[in-house]
């Protein structure tokens, strides 16, 4: 059981990440219109922000479930 619930806690930051990035067409999986947008950032870059914020509530989650006892 606590298995699944930090499969569930890591694996949401990913997945919603992913639904907000991508949308799934007929033609496979391709970015949203609203991604493809410059912001100010290089393409790489933006996304290493991406991933650095989803592994930091990942593991802060982690944290607070593991010491919240």
């Amino acid at each position: 059981m606590r298995l699944a619930v930090v499969a569930t806690i890591i694996g949401f930051p990913i997945a919603l990440v992913i639904a907000w990035a991508f949308e799934l067409t007929p033609e496979g999986l391709m970015p949203t219109a609203g991604s493809r947008r410059e912001t100010g950032f290089p393409h790489k870059q933006r996304w290493l922000y991406v991933v650095l914020a989803a592994a930091a509530i990942s593991v802060g989650l982690f944290f607070l479930v593991r010491f919240a006892r």
